[in-house]
């Protein structure tokens, strides 16, 4: 993590751009990340029935959706917020890192390097 912040912070020294514009690249995508993660919350019950039924945070799937919605909603409206008057590059930049953490992960999941453990919570 502190070589990925690393990079973030040579950035604004490299390009010559504002410290606030490199801010909005980091915002943008973790928005993006929101709206995906709410959307991801409405899979549990389907995928952990036992853990979801314990859960809690156990709700009616009304209200799982509900929550989803709202919290992606929220995540795209921001996005849109955010996004309005950035330049091109901005908008290059976060094209870039959204393929690359999807690539990323697309890639760690089928190197069979990554094992799920059962939670504390769950255990």
């Amino acid at each position: 993590m502190l070589t990925v912040f690393y990079f973030v912070g040579l950035i604004p020294i490299i390009l010559q751009v504002s410290l606030s514009q490199v801010t909005t690249l980091a915002l943008i995508v973790g928005y993006i990340y929101g709206a995906i993660l709410s959307f991801a919350v409405v899979n549990l019950p389907k995928k952990v029935p036992e853990i979801w039924a314990k859960s809690g945070v156990h709700c009616s799937n009304g209200m799982l959706w509900f929550a989803a919605f709202l919290g992606a909603g929220s995540s795209i409206a921001q996005f849109l917020i955010l996004s309005l008057n950035q330049e091109a590059w901005v908008w290059w930049g976060n094209l870039i890192l959204v393929v690359v953490a999807f690539g990323y992960a697309y890639l760690r999941e089928k190197s069979g390097a990554i094992h799920m453990e059962i939670s504390y919570e769950a255990a």
